[in-house]
């Protein structure tokens, strides 16, 4: 299944602000998202101040990848970067929540209004 995971850093679509970054979060997340979080934690020398992902395109997530998604959340955290979420459908809403992932982290309905709020 980790063919089918594709994160892209999306700055064409959205007009941001110095010091923000946008990950685009595309496909359903299993277990194979390994890689997806290495590329991000990647980026965090390239010192943006806000990190923005957006689910839209990202209509489940398993309990492997919420794991290692909250070990990005944490080392972005630790390196006082601020992490939001944006676009989250139902599903991952709720996987989310049951882990505890959305603790101490905003949400927006759209990407769009998360760039503007940070």
């Amino acid at each position: 299944m980790a063919d089918t995971i594709d994160v892209r850093e999306r700055t064409e679509r959205y007009v941001t602000r110095d010091g923000q970054i946008v990950f685009s979060v595309e496909g359903p997340l299993f277990f194979g998202a390994v890689e997806l979080f290495e590329h991000v934690l990647h980026h965090i020398h390239r010192e943006p101040n806000v990190f923005i992902f957006n689910f839209h395109r990202c209509p489940v997530i398993d309990v492997t990848a919420v794991e290692e998604l909250r070990r990005v959340v944490t080392e972005l955290k630790a390196a006082d970067r601020h992490v939001i979420f944006a676009h989250l459908s139902p599903s991952v809403r709720a996987t989310f929540a049951h882990f505890g992932l959305l603790d101490g982290i905003e949400t927006f309905e759209t990407t769009q209004e998360a760039i503007e709020a940070s």
